[in-house]
This record gives C-alpha cells, sequence and structure tokens, in this order.
C-alpha cells in the first residue's frame, strides 16, 4: 500500500526582536520611568513644604507661648499692685535697669520694621518670705540692717530682687557672701555692679517677701543662620528663641476712661499712658526655612500668628 505524503509545517524558534519592536518597548520603558520620576519628586515636593510648614506652625506656637506668659506676668509687684510705690535702689551706671519705669512698653519699628516688646515685673515664683533676725521672733526696725529668710534658697550674691510688703517695696542688688547658705541678704549701698545707691526706703517685717525681678524684652533680629529670627533679652541677656522669624507687629489695648477695660488698640507712638494699658495685641510672621520649600521658586511660605493677652496683674 502507497503511503500517503504529508506536508508538515517547520517549527522555527523565536530568534530576536525587530527593530520596530524593540524601539516600541524602549519608548513604553521611558514612558513609564519618567512617569514614576514625575511622582517621586511631586511626592518630595509635597513632603518637603508639608514639613516646612509643620516647622512654621511649631515655631509660630512657640514664640506665643513664650509672649503669652511673659505678657501674663508683666507688671507683677508682689503685694504691691502701684509701680510708683516702688523705689529703684540701683546705683546708675553699667548694667542699670529701671524696671519700674515702663513696666509695660515697646518702640514702633515703623513701615516694614518690626516692633519691639518690654516687660517688667517680679517673678512670683520665688516668693522668700522674710523672717525674724536671728530667729528670735523680732524684725529690725533699721532700713540699713541686711534682711532673713529661709534657707536654702536660690538667692545669690549679685541677684537683682524686689523686697516688698502690700505698701512698698525696693528693688536692689543682693550683696555679701552665700546668701543661699547663710539665708541673709545683705544690700549694701556701694558694691557689686551696678550695685546700690541707696538704702532701702524702710525697715520691712514678716508681711514682706523677697522676689527676683526682670525686664524681658522681645525684638527681631538677625538669627545664628543669617536669617530674620524672635529674640528674648531678660536683664540684657539676649536669647534666640524662634528662628525665621520676619515680623513682629505689637498693638497696646488702651483704657482711656479708667474704668479698667480696653477702649482701643494702637501702636507704641500713639499710647497716651502706658500705665493704663491692659491688653497687648501681637502679630508675628513666621517664614520657611529655605525658599527651595516653596511652590514658587526663589520665595519662601510665611504664615501669621496672632493672639491678644491681658496683663492679669492688672485686671485682677
Amino acid at each position: 500500500m502507497k503511503r500517503r505524503a504529508t506536508s508538515q509545517r517547520s517549527n522555527h524558534s523565536q530568534l530576536g526582536l525587530s527593530m520596530i519592536e524593540l524601539m516600541v518597548a524602549i519608548t513604553i520603558g521611558l514612558i513609564l520611568t519618567a512617569g514614576i520620576i514625575q511622582i517621586f519628586a511631586n511626592s518630595k515636593r509635597t513632603y518637603r513644604v508639608e514639613e516646612s510648614l509643620s516647622r512654621v506652625q511649631e515655631g509660630g506656637r512657640m514664640a506665643l507661648d513664650f509672649i503669652t506668659n511673659d505678657v501674663r506676668m508683666a507688671s507683677y509687684w508682689g503685694c504691691q499692685p502701684d509701680p510708683s510705690n516702688i523705689q529703684n535702689d540701683l546705683a546708675a551706671g553699667a548694667g542699670y535697669i529701671d524696671f519700674t519705669a515702663g513696666a509695660v512698653s515697646g518702640a514702633e519699628g515703623g513701615a516694614g520694621v518690626p516692633d519691639s516688646l518690654t516687660l517688667s515685673g517680679a517673678d512670683g515664683t520665688l516668693g522668700l518670705a522674710l523672717q525674724a533676725n536671728g530667729g528670735g521672733g523680732t524684725y529690725s526696725t533699721s532700713a540699713s540692717t541686711a534682711l532673713q529668710v529661709s534657707t536654702p534658697n536660690d538667692l545669690a550674691s549679685g541677684d537683682i530682687v524686689l523686697v516688698g510688703d502690700c505698701t512698698g517695696g525696693d528693688i536692689f542688688q543682693v550683696t555679701g557672701a552665700n546668701p543661699s547658705a547663710a539665708g541673709v541678704v545683705d544690700h549694701a549701698v556701694g558694691a557689686g555692679s551696678p550695685g546700690n545707691a541707696s538704702q532701702l526706703s524702710k525697715a520691712y517685717q514678716g508681711d514682706a517677701s523677697i522676689y527676683y525681678v526682670h525686664q524681658i524684652i522681645y525684638t527681631v533680629k538677625m538669627g545664628s543662620d543669617g536669617q530674620p529670627a524672635l529674640w528674648r533679652s531678660i536683664d540684657g541677656a539676649d536669647q534666640e528663641i524662634v528662628d525665621d522669624v520676619s515680623d513682629l507687629q505689637v498693638l497696646y489695648g488702651e483704657d482711656m476712661n479708667n474704668d479698667r477695660s480696653v477702649d482701643r488698640y494702637v501702636d507704641a507712638n500713639n499710647v497716651s499712658n502706658f500705665g493704663n494699658v491692659y491688653s497687648i495685641r501681637v502679630q508675628l510672621t513666621v517664614q520657611t526655612a529655605a525658599a527651595s520649600t516653596s511652590t514658587n521658586a526663589g520665595s519662601r511660605i510665611t504664615r501669621n500668628f496672632s493672639t491678644t493677652v491681658a496683663i492679669r496683674n492688672r485686671v485682677l
């Protein structure tokens, strides 16, 4: 029997890609790669912007917290609320600060220039009550006699303090050796820097206490990173507390008819009497740390933060 011839198709293996197929594959790969790179770049940019804005928010809140706490404690003079009844015994000269003059004040910076804010008063956290001299139950009747307090305490020679009762007070510099251990607070005339120019105005009894006294000044000036920053000066010692703060604007809430209620908010140049200021309105401008974090090349993202704070020791 004759076998029927059949045709068979030869099977050929794939030997490679044509030029057109290769170019199409490369093009698709480049498109996908470009898309991934673009997504990554956008995500990174968004992350940097969000991180910078978070830092701006944190800086703004921190700055307002510092200012708010200091404004609330300004113009505190112990049991005596009227600074005109406080005598400043410090000698004029290097390191002299007139704490009672302008317990709340400031300087208007003008157009495009940051303001400054000055706050003075006693620190209520100390409040050391006077004790009888020698523990004998009697108090000195001489204004020149050293004061006696409990031990141990945080006082040191050179500290500027207020001693006061409900009728008056004196601001002086502590002299003598180691009041923390001995409990004896000297106030000799002529010793120390700036030193004391006069004796205390009177002899104080057991109803008097000793407090630290400070002057705090807020300003905006160049910071350590070469950008504007918020500075806090305590008795002449500067501290950079928040960086990238570009502006500080201050308005003062003034009572115009002696009813202990704010009638208007004005800048420092238009305050009639700083003694009648019962609240302070502060606005801070904080900016991102680097121009590259902005959506517009070469510019910075800025945010304004504001608050109005009552001067607690004047409204109570």
